[in-house]
């Protein structure tokens, strides 16, 4: 490239940052002007660490980054990324690391490709938040979108076989439409547990009434007596098995 197909910014960054072109009305020299670089903390993301300049900030904020992925994920997690503008996924094949650039790269997939940090997205290990060691299993609404999401993507037949147990879509798909049934039992279950709850608070508050009421100088009056009989029925009641 010759020195014509240079623009102006161009010819800045080609003669320095203090050898701008003469372009004032006086004929002075234009210095290009530095924007203050921002203070390294927490919390940048790799695209912003990028557009900093290759100052000493910049590279503590690199190296924060790269430490903390490092920290939160092993290498072989799988990752969504950006390449050449579609939307990949795969497993991480190194650590994250600070590129010569100053910049917090990764290598994914059999290919190596190496990405930056801000263009990766981490996929959990479980759904859902779940802790990995609990035997919380995922709500199941979201679990059969999720499932719906992998058929769509992935078609009818075998998925796998293991072991010479095979994995089917169409029992997955079985299962995916279920999973409304089974949301549908947890709420009725759920309604059922708080209404049994408000009627044993109504049957201890009515226990209270009757030891408060059922002394000497009131059960003989008719309507305290029948009161005390409706307690004694609901207390019962609340004996009976379900």
């Amino acid at each position: 490239m010759d020195e014509s197909t240079y623009g102006p910014q161009q010819e800045v960054e080609k003669a320095g940052p203090d050898h701008a072109p003469a372009s004032r009305a006086d004929g002075s020299a234009r210095r290009r002007h530095r924007p203050p670089a921002r203070r390294a903390g927490a919390g940048m993301t790799a695209r912003e660490i990028t557009q900093q300049e290759m100052t000493p900030a910049r590279d503590t904020a690199c190296r924060r980054l790269v430490d903390e992925f490092n920290a939160a994920h092993p290498i072989g997690v799988w990752v969504r990324y950006a390449w050449n503008g579609a939307i990949m996924v795969g497993r991480t094949q190194s650590r994250a690391f600070r590129n010569s650039d100053w910049t917090a790269h990764i290598w994914i997939g059999e290919e190596k490709r190496e990405v930056g940090l801000d263009d990766v997205e981490v996929i959990p290990d479980q759904p859902d938040n779940i802790k990995w060691d609990s035997r919380d299993t995922p709500d199941p609404v979201m679990a059969a979108e999720r499932v719906g999401a992998y058929i769509a993507a992935n078609g009818d037949g075998i998925y796998n076989v293991i072991d010479g147990h095979p994995l089917y879509a169409r029992d997955l798909e079985s299962l995916r439409r279920a999973a409304p049934t089974v949301a549908g039992l947890r709420a009725m279950v759920a309604e059922q547990a708080a209404e049994i709850e408000r009627l044993s608070q109504v049957a201890e508050a009515a226990k209270a009434w009757r030891a408060q009421f059922s002394k000497p100088p009131l059960i003989g009056f008719p309507r305290e007596a029948a009161l005390i009989d409706a307690v004694d029925a609901l207390a019962a009641a609340e004996q009976v098995p379900a």
